[in-house]
C-alpha cells in the first residue's frame, strides 16, 4: 500500500487536500525563488559597473559550469542569455549539484519500478482463514469470519478511481461505482471472473488474480468456510 493510502485511506477528500497543499506550496516557493533570482541578476549586473556582466573564461568549466572559490555568490548570471548558473565552488552549490546528480541516477531505477509494477501479477489466495489480495503497492487482508457474502462478477462495473493505480493489467486502490458504491479493488481486468466480497464491517472488495485459477480456488475456500 502506498504512503498516501496509508495516510488518507478511507478519506478521498483528505487525500486531495494533502496532495494539493504541497503542490501549491511548491508552486508559490518556486515563483518566489524565481523573482528573487531575477533580483539577484539585476543586482549582479549593476555591481559590475557596466550594462553587462563580464565573466572569466578560466572560471567556467567546459564553458558551462561556473567554479570560482573566490566568488561568494551562489548564483551568477549565465555567460549567455538571461539565465543563471550555480557556483559549484560554494558548499551549497556542491550540495545542489550532488542532489541533481542523484536524481539523474535514480531515473533509470524509476523506470525499472514502473516496469515491475506493470508486469507484476495480481495475486489472490486463501491462507488459513484469511484472504490475501496483493499487487505492488496494494495489499488487502480479509478474515473469512468477517466475510458476509461473496458474489461472482462476470462483468466489471463502471468505476471511478478515487486514488490508486490503473493499467491494462491491474486495477488497485479505492474506486467508486454507482452499482456497488465505494470499492477496495485489487484485480487484473483481463482475467475474469472476479469476486465481489462484502464484509460485516461494511467494506466491499472487488478482487481477482491474474491467474483465474487462484480466484476460483479462493472462491471455493470461502464457500467451504461458510458452510
Amino acid at each position: 500500500m502506498s504512503w498516501s493510502q496509508l495516510l488518507f485511506q478511507g478519506s478521498p477528500t483528505l487525500y486531495l487536500v494533502g496532495m494539493t497543499i504541497p503542490a501549491t506550496a511548491l508552486f508559490v516557493s518556486s515563483f518566489a525563488i524565481e523573482m528573487h533570482v531575477r533580483s539577484l541578476q539585476e543586482r549582479l549586473t549593476r555591481s559590475s559597473g557596466e550594462g553587462f556582466y563580464v565573466d572569466e573564461d578560466d572560471r567556467w568549466v567546459f564553458g558551462l559550469l561556473y567554479f570560482n572559490p573566490d566568488d561568494s555568490n551562489l548564483i551568477v548570471n549565465d555567460r549567455v542569455g538571461v539565465g543563471t548558473s550555480i557556483n559549484l565552488a560554494r558548499p551549497a552549490g556542491k550540495a545542489i549539484a550532488a542532489a541533481l546528480a542523484l536524481v539523474l541516477l535514480c531515473l533509470p531505477l524509476t523506470g525499472v519500478f514502473i516496469a515491475e509494477e506493470l508486469s507484476a501479477p495480481v495475486t489472490l489466495e486463501l491462507s488459513g482463514k484469511t484472504v490475501h489480495a496483493s499487487h505492488v503497492l496494494t495489499s488487502y487482508e480479509i478474515a473469512s469470519s468477517d466475510v458476509e457474502s461473496v458474489e461472482v462478477v462476470d462483468r466489471l462495473p463502471d468505476m471511478t478511481r478515487t486514488f490508486g493505480g490503473a493499467a491494462d493489467t491491474f486495477l488497485e486502490g479505492d474506486f467508486s461505482s454507482e452499482e456497488y458504491g465505494p470499492l477496495k479493488v485489487c484485480l487484473n481486468p483481463e482475467a475474469g471472473p472476479w469476486l465481489l466480497v462484502r464484509t460485516k464491517g461494511g467494506t466491499t472488495y472487488l478482487l481477482g488474480a491474474s491467474d483465474s485459477v487462484q480466484t476460483a480456488t479462493v472462491l471455493e475456500g470461502l464457500r467451504a468456510n461458510a458452510r
